[in-house]
């Protein structure tokens, strides 16, 4: 792993946790009614960023980690928490849980297109 790329991994392992700590935080600010939609809301918002880590961490293991896939994972992230800081925050809308079920989902989809694309232009 060259040296920029190790340095892009961390910067980007870092990124999830403080995304996920950030998301557990504005799960905690949109108040739901109970520990069931909590729970509900917490694990819906930690799914994308499950998902990049696990990624990373297996691409990491089998020494396959290029210096694009953390930093798409950065962008993704990056992408994701001002969404959710603009929908709960700054712009606090009745709708506003909709677009915080929607989030997760676009995501995990730019997550894998972004990722199957790459895959396809390496195996060129």
């Amino acid at each position: 792993m060259t040296t920029f790329a190790g340095m892009a991994l961390r910067i980007s392992i870092i990124m999830i946790l403080l995304a996920a700590s950030l998301s557990l935080a504005f799960v905690a600010r949109l108040k739901p009614a109970g520990p069931g939609p909590w729970l509900f809301f917490s694990l819906w918002l930690l799914l994308p960023y499950g998902l990049m880590a696990f990624s990373l961490w297996r691409k990491q293991r089998r020494q396959q980690v290029a210096t694009r896939q953390p930093v798409i994972a950065i962008i993704v992230i990056s992408a994701g928490i001002f969404a959710l800081t603009d929908i709960i925050v700054w712009r606090p809308d009745p709708q506003g849980a909709l677009a915080v079920l929607m989030i997760p989902p676009v995501q995990i989809m730019f997550w894998l297109i972004i990722n199957a694309i790459q895959c396809l232009r390496d195996s060129r």
